[in-house]
């Protein structure tokens, strides 16, 4: 301990004798820990904490691939006969992401829709926060102009407010009624952000940018 309380000492004194070196040894360690915090951090939200999703250690991406052993997008037929085909898994489900203009409250603006099978809250175990989630009639043309909006679209576009139940929005100049909320610890897709919702998957839905099945 003595030894080391000397070489303290020491380095203290060398330090104060170079000041400029002092600054950018400082420097250079405070931007080394600040960028392994960062890191850290990042890696500990994305990968070492799973999702608050139930049993996520059971919940897989299944995917298309192509003859070079590249991943691609699943066709939504592919996608209907995988799921009639369906013996290893318990359900199916299939997402994929669009860009839509949205009219209705307040100002317009652009926002991340996830049209999704009915399934897509099943699988990862999902109960809305507030109202309810859509089912399988609501996946057909015609009856699919329901949405499920992220905790916090709902909190930044509708100021948290607990009769969002109910009101009617525009996606792409097309009414919406948004029938539930998803709670807070729902992160998923990680696009989910403050201009993020859902709404079903229908047979007539273009395909988006990218389509995901579980």
């Amino acid at each position: 301990m003595h030894t080391v309380l000397q070489d303290l000492r020491y380095a203290v004194r060398q330090l104060r004798k170079s000041p400029g070196f002092t600054l950018a040894v400082v420097i250079t360690l405070a931007i080394g820990i600040g960028s392994n915090v960062a890191i850290f951090s990042s890696m500990d939200a994305v990968v070492l904490r799973p999702l608050a999703v139930p049993q996520m250690d059971r919940v897989m991406t299944v995917a298309q691939q192509k003859a070079d052993g590249d991943l691609h997008q699943v066709a939504l037929a592919n996608f209907v006969d995988w799921s009639q085909r369906n013996r290893s898994f318990e359900e199916l489900a299939v997402y994929a992401l669009a860009d839509m203009s949205l009219t209705g409250t307040g100002d317009p603006a652009h926002v991340s829709v996830a049209p999704a099978s009915a399934a897509f809250f099943t699988v990862l175990r999902a109960q809305p926060f507030l109202g309810r989630v859509f089912v399988n009639g609501e996946s057909t043309p015609g009856q699919d102009a329901v949405a499920v909006l992220n905790y916090g679209f709902w909190q930044t576009k509708f100021a948290a407010d607990p009769q969002v139940l109910g009101r009617r929005i525009q996606l792409d100049q097309r009414e919406y009624t948004v029938i539930g909320v998803m709670p807070k610890s729902l992160q998923y897709p990680s696009t989910a952000d403050v201009s993020f919702l859902w709404r079903p998957r229908s047979s007539n839905w273009p395909n988006g940018r990218k389509e995901t099945t579980w």
